[in-house]
This record gives C-alpha cells, structure tokens and sequence, in this order.
C-alpha cells in the first residue's frame, strides 16, 4: 500500500509495528537501526569496548615483555663484554709488566756484555804470556767464556785446520806460543791442552764443523806451536 504521509492513517500505525514500517521503507536503512539497539544495548557495549581494551592491554603487556627480554639479553651480553674486557686489560697489563721485566734484564745483559767485552778487548789485544794466563782465568766466568765464544766465531775457514790456524793467528802472539805447549812436556808448567783457552777454540771449531773433536784440533795447533819461532808476529784484533 502507499505509506506516503497522505495515504497513511491511525489505523495502519496500530496495526503495523514500527519495525515493520521501516523495513518497509527501506531494508537498509531497518539494518541500520538494528543495529543501533544492538550497540545501544548495555550488554553488547560493555562486550565490544571491554574486549577492545582487554585486547590493548594485551598487546601493550606483550610488547613490554618482549621489551624487557630484549632488554635484559642486551644488558646480559654487554656485562660480558665489560668483563672479557677487564680480563684482557689484567692479562694486557701482565705483559706490559713481564715486558718491563725482560727490558730491565736485557739492559742489564747489554751493560754486562759491553763491560766483558771492553775487557777482553784489553786483554786479547795482548802478546804476554802473564796477559794469556789472566784471559784462562777470567774465561772461568761463564759470561766472559760465552762472549769469548762468539768472538773467535768470527774467524771462520774452509776446514778445521784453516779455522784453527785463523784463531791462532788473530789471538796468539808467537810470544805466547813460544812460551807454551800443546800437552804437557818438556818442563813447562803451562799447556795449551789444559787451559780454557783450548776448551773455547774446540767449540768455535764444532760451530762450523759439528764432528769436530780435539783429535782433529790438536794436529792444527802442534803444527802451529812447532813453527811458532820462525812466524813473524800476525796477532791483529
């Protein structure tokens, strides 16, 4: 029928309910109203805004938690690495400390070779048979003897003979093999043989030839000591 204002009457609104009417005038818009009651209603509004909030809330709590995690495994690790650095400053600091340590011994070494090697110096520049006995006793010093070492590794030769010859030469005056032997004969009270002199010559030796014994250092230095009086002095540092 026709609901426009002219056509409508008491009776049809007493006999049609409100709802009736306005699906009638159009479904949409009954949809829409519906609607309204069912939000309006107190039930349903607590229900949609409470769950709405619960679920902020939720995820707000969530958010915080896996902040916090993330927060205390940060903290975690940079505590680690505060302590792996302390422990690297202490084991840092030992090594400067073992460092200072070597110097002050090394210092000390060099002042030690510098005074042992001034004094040999002194001493195997000489030609005197009192000036070769002084250099036997001081080579008892294992400081002194380890340098003296070194020193007449300097002299190096083709053989065993040639690097004898070279030590006899450079510190051996003829003074000096004059007044000596190799073993102990003819009277004399010193020997090559028996001096620290010889036991230092043996090793510079064995440097270069390393199956070298004093079977084979002897024959060099007899032959030297017997044409010793015919040498014309070659003794040079």
């Amino acid at each position: 029928p026709d609901l426009t204002n002219d056509h409508l009457d008491d009776s049809l609104f007493s006999n049609l309910s409100m709802e009736l009417i306005i699906l009638r005038l159009s479904p949409l818009f009954y949809n829409f109203v519906v609607g309204l009651d069912v939000m309006n209603s107190e039930a349903n509004y607590n229900l949609n805004f409470d769950d709405v909030l619960m679920k902020n809330k939720t995820f707000s709590s969530k958010n915080k938690h896996l902040e916090l995690i993330e927060t205390s495994s940060q903290c975690k690790h940079d505590l680690s690495v505060l302590e792996d650095l302390g422990e690297v400053k202490v084991k840092v600091q030992k090594l400067l400390l073992n460092q200072n340590t070597i110097l002050n011994k090394l210092d000390k070494l060099l002042i030690n070779d510098r005074s042992v090697d001034n004094c040999l110096q002194n001493i195997t520049s000489t030609q005197e048979l009192t000036q070769f006995n002084r250099i036997n006793d001081i080579l008892n010093n294992k400081a002194y003897y380890s340098l003296m070492t070194k020193k007449l590794s300097m002299y190096g030769g083709s053989s065993i003979n040639d690097v004898t010859r070279h030590i006899l030469i450079k510190r051996l005056s003829n003074e000096i093999l004059r007044s000596i032997t190799l073993t102990d004969h003819k009277g004399k009270n010193t020997y090559f043989a028996s001096k620290n002199y010889f036991k230092v010559l043996l090793e510079v030796v064995q440097i270069f030839y390393e199956s070298a014994t004093e079977n084979h250092v002897e024959p060099a230095i007899q032959s030297w000591f017997k044409r010793a009086p015919d040498h014309v002095s070659t003794n040079i540092d």
